[in-house]
């Protein structure tokens, strides 16, 4: 079945990374189940069960930066075990490559980060358009066609599966993106632990990426998910995601209830205390291109400065992810983070 769906394209990523040359004999389909799936476009699959067991719909998102390999291959797993019949769909769900052009040439991008570029951000006034604000574009379109098509009542679960660019002291860390008067629901976190994952960072600012997309505009349980490091494909050791694998297919087949939420008490929570930005010429990250994420701060060290200002770390011991001197003026180059207490019951 998944060999007719897909010819002459052996699979889901081989057919994204071929570009759909030759084009699909088919666009739809039926499971034998009765489950319908839709071929939205290049990398997007929806899978839309005959009679969905409740009202969660789930959107697996990856490669939304083409490098980070290791969750485009399990999500390619997932689909072909659905496909194999190894798997039952019980939920409707939309599993996205973000952005095959950089998956082609084994980059993060093109010419720009995509995922900086949602909410709108695409198509601010005066933006410059290119690949990356095209394909922005095409997935809110997907992803908005995918919910409207859900039952008013619908709970949207979106987890965004990435890989980092650096070491990291925490190998495996997710991101809740920032909407006002809310917190990470104990259970989410939970679900995070059931996937090897123990440690979350909690955004106190708006953003532009996939994740604060669902989240904000369609009130989702949205993560952005850190796996471990870039590998070109085929070289991932695939066992070191089975975390990620088990929670999707038990989310897939409505089997989650086995994830008892007590586990929440083995994730630790970051709160983000402070962006920083380019400022401009003068700016300085001082701290070095290398450092991992999550390294450690001591009250009294300096971490950027410019001709004007400074920041300094202040009481209690912060900690630094994604830092990057090299980003255009204004945009993101860190974000200095607290420990915070877990969820409670």
């Amino acid at each position: 079945m998944t060999l007719n769906f897909f010819a002459p394209n052996q699979d889901f990523l081989s057919e994204t990374l071929n570009d759909l040359i030759p084009a699909p004999p088919t666009n739809e389909m039926t499971l034998d189940d009765g489950t319908r799936v839709t071929r939205m476009g290049l990398g997007a699959l929806w899978f839309q069960p005959k009679s969905p067991t409740d009202e969660q719909v789930l959107i697996f998102s990856s490669a939304i930066h083409g490098n980070e390999t290791a969750p485009i291959e399990v999500c390619n797993h997932i689909v072909n075990d659905i496909f194999a019949g190894k798997i039952k769909v019980l939920r409707p769900t939309l599993f996205l490559l973000g952005n095959p052009a950089s998956m082609r040439i084994a980059e993060r991008f093109v010419e720009e980060n995509l995922n900086r570029l949602f909410l709108g951000k695409h198509s601010a006034e005066g933006k410059t358009q290119n690949l990356e604000t095209q394909r922005a574009q095409v997935l809110e379109s997907w992803v908005d066609e995918f919910i409207q098509a859900q039952p008013k009542d619908s709970q949207l679960l979106h987890y965004d599966l990435h890989t980092a660019i650096r070491g990291s002291h925490r190998e495996k860390f997710a991101l809740y993106p920032y909407v006002p008067n809310r917190d990470a629901p104990r259970q989410q976190v939970a679900f995070m632990c059931a996937a090897d994952v123990h440690t979350i960072l909690l955004q106190s600012t708006p953003a532009g990426t996939f994740s604060a997309l669902t989240s904000v505009k369609y009130g989702a349980e949205s993560f952005t998910i850190e796996l471990g490091s870039v590998n070109p494909f085929g070289e991932n050791d695939l066992s070191r995601y089975e975390g990620i694998h088990s929670l999707l297919c038990l989310l897939l087949e409505a089997r989650e209830s086995c994830i008892e939420e007590s586990q929440a008490d083995a994730v630790d929570l970051f709160v983000a205390c402070h962006e920083i930005l380019n400022t401009g010429d003068s700016f300085e990250l001082n701290i070095e291109e290398d450092v991992w994420n999550f390294a450690p701060y001591e009250s009294g060290a300096l971490i950027w400065k410019d001709d004007q200002q400074e920041y300094r770390v202040e009481g209690e011991t912060q900690y630094i992810v994604f830092p990057n001197s090299k980003v255009p003026v204004g945009q993101r180059a860190g974000l200095l983070l607290k420990k915070q207490p877990s969820p409670k019951p």
